[in-house]
């Protein structure tokens, strides 16, 4: 950086980050002794000078493009969990005292299993059998395949096997798992139509009757 300033806070940020043992350095011996997958995240500044605490934002970009790849477009993109605005400030409003509250750092206070740390989420690395994930869940794993040289090394859990079909597809860049392409079966949502016709009675007598 050019900016000695940004440099040394962003070198701060860093030494809290294992500081508060939310990163850590790789002792000699495990990078020697893993054999699994390795990924890496780049990390970059964003400027934020209305802050006093850190008018240096440390941010890390899965969206990188390297090779013509990012992460976030292996990634599935889940619901909007985030609560309406508009709720929000209405419930705000419904007392007279109201409290507010931030957690910080919040992302890096998720604790990561170490298995999950290097990125590999799968039957070696977790120690994980299918079937105790099928059992407790009641899902389904549908790869039947080898996705790795190695043998089946990827999970694909459902709990609706009929609406899906897996296929292999070739490694892609630098990975050494081939692709699971996962296509959604197109069927009807009404498989047996039935028709009825329903019949009233509209005379006055009738109208009467139900008084």
């Amino acid at each position: 950086m050019k900016n000695t300033e940004h440099a040394q806070s962003y070198d701060k940020q860093l030494f809290e980050m294992s500081e508060m043992a939310f990163s850590r350095k790789l002792a000699k011996q495990e990078l020697e002794e893993y054999k699994g997958p390795i990924h890496y995240i780049s990390h970059h500044e964003v400027l934020r000078p209305e802050s006093k605490s850190t008018p240096v934002h440390i941010v890390f970009n899965s969206s990188a493009v390297f090779r013509g790849h990012r992460l976030n477009d292996y990634r599935m993109k889940g619901p909007d969990l985030l609560n309406d605005l508009f709720g929000v400030v209405l419930r705000f409003r419904e007392k007279e005292v109201a409290f507010t509250g931030d957690i910080s750092k919040i992302y890096h206070r998720i604790p990561i299993p170490e298995a999950d740390q290097h990125g590999d989420f799968n039957p070696t690395s977790t120690g994980f059998q299918t079937q105790f994930i099928t059992g407790v869940n009641q899902l389904k794993q549908l790869v039947s395949f080898k996705t790795h040289d190695t043998g089946t090394l990827d999970w694909f859990f459902t709990n609706r096997p009929k609406l899906f079909t897996l296929s292999q597809l070739p490694k892609v860049g630098s990975s050494d798992h081939y692709t699971i392409l996962a296509k959604p079966v197109s069927t009807p949502l009404i498989t047996h139509a039935t028709e009825k016709t329903v019949v009233r009675d509209m005379r006055d007598s009738a109208w009467r009757a139900l008084g």
